[in-house]
Order: C-alpha cells, then structure tokens, then sequence
C-alpha cells in the first residue's frame, strides 16, 4: 500500500491551535497539544486520522512539551505536558482521559521527558530543571545545570531517566549520566538556539538535535560531542519538538519556511536512514510544520499552523 502523508482536519473552530508537540504510546495512541487561545490535549486511537479532545483549560493560552513514557517498574504510561506561561505541569496514566495538575514552579517551562524508570524532567526558564518521580509525580526537585549564562532550556530528552540531555539558548547542551544530579556541558557547535532533541529509541548515548539557521547534529556518545549534518536549507526553521528518531539509522526532521521567502512550500519532512549521513524530502506540505512524532516508519503525525491540521501519514489512506 502507498504510504502518504495528508492532513487530518480539525473542524471545531476552538480547536484550532499550533500542535506543538505530540507523543506516541507502546499500544500506538498519539497525543498532541497546542498552542493558541487555550490549552488542549487531543488523542487519537487510530494513527492520527481522527482525533479527540481528553483535556482543555480556558484559563491558559497553550500546552506544550507533550512527552510520555512506560515505566518498567509498574508497566504504567504516563503523560507529562506543561502550559506556556505559569510553569504548571499536568500528568496523566494509562488511557490519558484523566489530567491533573502535579506542580507550579512559577516559571516558564518549555518541555518535558519521562524516563523507564519513572523520573520525569521538566525544562525552562532560568537554567530551571525539575526532576520528580512515579505514580504521583508531586514533588518536583530542582536539579539546575549552575551555568552562568542562565540558559532558556527548550527541550529535554531521556529514554531511561538516568542518561539525559537538554538543549537550549546560546547553543547550549548539557548532559547527565546520573538522573540530572550533576551535568556536564557538552560541544554544540553553534552559538545559535537549539530548539529540539531526541534520543534513538533505547539507546542511551546516540540522539540529534535541530535548531536555528539550519542546525541540525547528532551525538553518539551521551551528548559530549556532536558532528554537523545538512538537510534543510536555511529557508526553513525547526521549532518545537520537530524531530523524531525510531532508530540510530532512521529519523525525521519536520520544518516550516521562512515567511519572507516565497514560492517555497510551507512545510516538509526529511528522512534519514543511513544516521543522517544522508537526508531527502518524504513530504512537501501546504502548511508550516512545527512539531514531529513518528511511530513506525509507516504512522507518524506532524503539528501544523493553527486552522488547518495535524498531518498524518497512514498506510493506504488518503485524509484529504
């Protein structure tokens, strides 16, 4: 069957948002969140062709940093999402029907990781870095890097809760081999913002990162070094949490153009299946992408500019 990626309306008006971020579960549900005049959770039960909202609030303008995780201890997935403006973070287990919130730090927070463990990390404003642990995930503590230029930390990324690495403002990237108690900084090579990272799969030492005026990079050793590689020109922007790794050989970057440039498609998708040694264009799309999360290399969804979709690819099926 043909594999296609197209866009999964979203016909209530309020539910119009910048999907920036999305998470899959061992089972295959995906969950994204947006951005816009309220804070939203949408889950789809079947790869992204139709979705449902499970949470909403009024009284924020915006999720993000949407990240999940099953705990080895318990067999338990859990949901992890903060709001873009009071630093409040949400959870949810199991089906992820059911949010609360579990803590206020009082600070912008950017994104979130949950580790097999059952440590969950949430990033930010002001070098801020909280650690708190399963089921209840009530109890955050800080676990701040001490770097001196008090860095915006944009994302964060664990597959075990032990070996983990942030990225952020100023081409920082720190890294820690011990559940965030101590970290070291490691070799970017860009002074530039770095807005995404992601591990590949299980792996505890090999991930990629993307941010500003085309920066893209992989580390293969936890995150002390990282080596250069070259997809997208410098046209296009990654932002949000637009890459996704299903192996140490397969990964997808997801960027949207530069307003300024015309007659340039609004968004594309790259892939990589030789470690990013090599990328190619797998999707040309009529709107900017800001956000990635693929589950196979058959089913992934892309979060777009609001009013329009949240792109899916799915085996055989045409959306639009």
């Amino acid at each position: 069957m043909a594999v296609t990626w197209a866009g999964a309306p979203i016909t209530n008006p309020n539910l119009q948002l910048t999907y920036v971020s999305a998470t899959w579960t061992p089972s295959g549900d995906v969950f994204a969140c947006g951005l816009g005049n309220m804070g939203v959770v949408l889950k789809s039960t079947n790869y992204g062709v139709t979705w449902t909202q499970v949470y909403s609030s009024s009284s924020i303008t915006g999720l993000q940093g949407l990240s999940s995780g099953a705990v080895t201890a318990d067999g338990v997935t859990y949901y992890m999402v903060v709001d873009d403006a009071e630093g409040r973070t949400y959870m949810s287990s199991g089906t992820g029907q059911v949010w609360q919130e579990v803590n206020s730090a009082g600070v912008y927070l950017s994104s979130t990781a949950i580790g097999t463990n059952g440590y969950a990390f949430a990033v930010g404003f002001d070098d801020t870095i909280l650690r708190a642990s399963y089921p209840s995930f009530n109890s955050w503590a800080p676990k701040s890097t001490g770097d001196v230029d008090i860095p915006l930390w944009l994302d964060v990324s664990t597959p075990d809760g032990i070996n983990v690495i942030i990225v952020g403002t100023g081409g920082k990237v720190y890294y820690s081999a011990n559940s965030g108690n101590s970290w070291t900084a490691g070799s970017s090579g860009t002074s530039g913002s770095i807005y995404c990272v992601s591990h590949a799969g299980p792996s505890t030492t090999f991930a990629m990162a993307a941010g500003e005026s085309g920066y893209l990079a992989k580390t293969q050793d936890g995150g002390s070094t990282w080596s250069l590689m070259t997809a997208h020109s410098s046209n296009y922007t990654v932002r949000f949490r637009a890459i996704s790794l299903l192996s140490t050989t397969e990964a997808y970057l997801g960027v949207f153009k530069d307003p300024n440039v015309n007659g340039i498609p609004f968004g594309l998708i790259y892939r990589t299946i030789d470690g990013g040694s090599t990328w190619s264009i797998v999707a040309s799309l009529s709107a900017e992408i800001y956000s990635l999360s693929m589950y196979s290399t058959s089913y992934g969804v892309a979060g777009s500019s609001p009013g329009t979709a949240i792109f899916a690819i799915v085996p055989g099926k045409m959306l639009l």
